[in-house]
């Protein structure tokens, strides 16, 4: 099975995001180990109080940290998982650390 990668950048409410977090449901079903890259107002997913965020479903939950500063959100208020990263994270799982991206949702 692959390696997928999938970003979200827009609210965890909007239509994009749902689908993408249907997406993620699906492909690890599947059996693919997906990592959950989170940015710009993706971010707030990694803040909870939103059950269809299905960070059970993947092999790890990354949230780009300049944009939870610029939200006003501290890392220790991330949901269990979810793990604060840097742009060079974010590029390492796109180029080196996946099979396969999709998104930005």
């Amino acid at each position: 099975m692959e390696r997928i990668a999938v970003l979200v950048a827009s609210s965890p409410t909007s239509a994009s995001a749902e689908r993408a977090f249907q997406l993620i449901r699906d492909l690890s079903a599947q059996g693919h180990a997906v990592t959950l890259g989170l940015l710009e107002d993706g971010v707030l997913a990694a803040a909870g109080g939103l059950p269809e965020v299905p960070l059970a479903a993947c092999a790890a939950v990354k949230v780009l940290a300049g944009d939870l500063a610029l939200r006003g959100m501290a890392a220790g208020s991330l949901r269990p998982g979810c793990q604060p990263c840097e742009y060079g994270d974010l590029v390492d799982l796109l180029m080196e650390q996946s099979d396969r991206t999709l998104g930005v949702f």
